[in-house]
């Protein structure tokens, strides 16, 4: 939202606004402050326990209609320059037509001061540099490879000589690839127009050597990251359906059962073959080429110009960019059952989630995460160098910098080195394809995986049936752990144990004690360590749980203090247990207040607290002794997604309701 409004200043500036734009500007800033407001007040309310997390998201539908509202009016604005440009371009067209200069508007500088004198600002035509390249090649559809790339001869500088004949962006891949399968990983590689007295790099990004390159180019990654994961969060927000799903490996048919479910993954992870096929590197594809735009516009007729290494270094890094995004295209291949779903990522689905329950499955681990790891490493490298290239030509769409300012930048950051090393990664790119080769024969020849894995989710849903809320009596396991800060009664240490006391409602006589538990003594301390476990029968109708420490003196017990456990406030019960339960098959530990009863003449510096440890296990163990699984099988189901899994009444309403 803040960098929308950054956008929407910066082409605020190069306009002659309306006064309805200008009043929109001031809405959607009012807007944006009011929101910011409500995102403040909600997260100091959650930090204070005053609110749940709901109170947090329930701002984001109003934080993304803002932004929606933010994208809209920067593209209202962008319209309004490009059309300016537009009919500004239009009218030297014919003023050079009727004239016979056509010729010149390939001219870019020529180009750039008709423009200025139309009224169109230096800074607006460096802006919209790839716009007015697009149209006049739509429009001179008969002139080269692009509209803008010529300069006069006298234009050019004196040492200047015209260098061997371009080749095409093809050539260029095919040769790198050439070259690079003849390296070999840890060989020497010089950088194209580097001094034959410069080294290859010492290091390796992960090996952290010459810290001081790695540590700037650390954070560049994680921030390009960051904002690779912001791009891929909104795409699902402002379309749901699109991309791949957690459950899309699965046949049309069993796919309902998954679809809308809180436990299963929304969206593949960053490191998914498809996320890197079909999601980032075609993002970083395009920028690569908006680059090489930039570079064949303002710097192809200097690359041979003596001094000038860095300009051609630079040709040579988007070359090396281009071909290392091409890679990922591999993983696109072999047509997978599921749109935009790759194939390796359905194997790893099937393998995973059969596993469940068939544990001789010989899967190539190594080979698959060998493949992954390095090409998310690869992935991540492209990113940060896209981020570095983002700050030697600054701006939203890659403003150009003067020749001097290239060759400083381009040291400064160290260019030379950090391009060397994906061309290593390159170099040894052979393995990778031998080892994805591997994973897919494995595939095509276990017929019958996909089969077992619906078997396994098959067995998990005949499992979740049985966790299903119903009146079945259960079992709880508590543990009373321990107790921290208890007062020293008549300035001495206590001799502590505990007494866990179930209370339930009786029809005749009100409340009534339902059974009742004891811990051995403990030795003498304000923080006593019981680590004892009791097996409590879950009865309809119980209402809390009293833990009440004792100090036992020559044979004597007197009552320190107690804590209340409410069922309701039990950790992992959603509101009450009426219709809920613990989280099946998990240990929790939870920190009770303690009330002191009896604190004697201390005085504490703590408040007293007893940890207690919790685990449902009733109806574990009747999934148990069914023979089925008690947790989710395979990476389809949420990791950090601790529900209770929903009753068959529930993921019918769900469904029904929609997304």
């Amino acid at each position: 939202m803040i960098g929308a409004l950054r956008l929407i200043d910066e082409n605020a500036q190069g306009n002659d606004l309306t006064a309805d734009d200008e009043r929109t500007i001031r809405e959607l800033r009012i807007g944006c402050s009011s929101i910011l407001l409500d995102i403040e007040k909600a997260l100091a309310d959650f930090k204070s326990h005053q609110n749940s997390i709901d109170g947090v998201l329930s701002i984001q539908s109003k934080l993304l209609d803002q932004v929606t509202q933010l994208q809209s009016f920067h593209l209202t604005l962008r319209r309004h320059s490009q059309k300016r440009i537009t009919d500004s371009l239009e009218q030297i067209i014919k003023l050079k037509s009727e004239k016979d200069q056509q010729s010149s508007i390939r001219e870019w500088a020529i180009l750039s001061g008709e423009l200025q004198n139309f009224g169109i600002a230096t800074t607006l035509v460096e802006e919209e540099l790839f716009f007015i390249d697009d149209w006049l090649t739509q429009y001179l559809p008969s002139e080269t490879e692009s509209a803008c790339i010529t300069v006069e001869e006298e234009d050019l500088p004196p040492d200047y000589t015209a260098g061997p004949q371009r080749q095409t962006i093809a050539e260029k891949v095919q040769s790198l690839e050439n070259t690079s399968r003849l390296m070999a990983i840890d060989s020497p590689i010089m950088s194209v127009g580097a001094s034959s007295s410069t080294e290859p790099p010492p290091y390796t990004f992960d090996e952290g050597n010459d810290q001081a390159v790695d540590e700037e180019f650390s954070r560049l990654i994680q921030r390009a990251i960051e904002k690779e994961a912001n791009y891929r969060y909104l795409d699902r927000e402002e379309d749901p359906a699109r991309g791949p799903h957690g459950y899309s490996w699965l046949p049309k048919s069993f796919q309902l059962d998954y679809k809308n479910r809180r436990d299963v993954i929304t969206f593949l992870d960053a490191t998914s073959f498809s996320t890197m096929a079909y999601e980032t590197a075609p993002r970083l594809r395009k920028e690569v080429e908006r680059l090489a735009a930039l570079l064949r516009i303002y710097y192809d007729h200097k690359k041979g110009a003596a001094g000038r290494d860095p300009i051609v270094e630079a040709f040579h890094t988007i070359e090396v960019l281009s071909a290392a995004t091409g890679k990922f295209g591999l993983f696109e291949d072999w047509k997978p059952k599921a749109e935009n779903l790759s194939d390796l990522d359905i194997l790893d689905f099937e393998q995973s989630t059969a596993t469940a329950i068939y544990n001789d499955i010989d899967f190539p681990h190594k080979e698959f995460e060998l493949a992954q790891k390095t090409s998310y490493r690869l992935l991540t490298y492209i990113m940060g160098l896209l981020e570095v290239l983002s700050q030697i030509f600054s701006s939203q769409n890659y403003t150009p910098v003067t020749v001097k300012e290239l060759e400083i930048l381009w040291r400064r950051k160290r260019m030379a080195i950090r391009t060397s090393w994906i061309e290593k990664q390159l170099a040894g790119w052979g393995e990778i394809e031998d080892l994805v080769r591997l994973c897919r024969d494995w595939h095509r020849v276990q017929r019958g995986l996909q089969a077992q894995a619906i078997t396994a989710l098959k067995e998990w849903q005949e499992a979740e049936r049985i966790f299903a809320p119903n009146d079945r009596r259960d079992n709880l396991e508590l543990m009373v752990i321990s107790a921290t800060g208890l007062p020293k009664p008549n300035f001495r240490t206590p001799t502590a144990w505990a007494k866990v006391v179930c209370y339930g409602e009786n029809k005749i006589d009100g409340l009534v004690k339902l059974m009742e538990f004891k811990t051995e003594v403990a030795l003498k301390s304000q923080n006593p360590v019981w680590n004892k476990n009791f097996v409590i029968i879950w009865l309809k109708g119980a209402k809390w749980i009293d833990i009440e420490i004792y100090d036992r003196v020559a044979g004597m017990d007197s009552q320190l203090g107690k804590s209340r456990l409410h069922y309701s406030f039990i950790p992992g019960v959603e509101a009450n247990f009426a219709n809920r339960s613990l989280i099946y098959g998990y240990d929790d530990e939870c920190e009770a207040p303690f009330q002191i009863i009896s604190s004697g003449k201390g005085k504490e510096k703590e408040p007293p607290i007893v940890k207690v440890g919790l685990k449902w296990t009733g109806r574990e163990q009747l999934v148990q002794k069914a023979g089925l699984p008690t947790l989710p099988p395979g990476k389809m189901f949420r990791k950090d997604y601790a529900g209770i899994p929903m009753s068959p009444e529930e993921r019918e309403t769900l469904r029904n309701a929609g997304p």
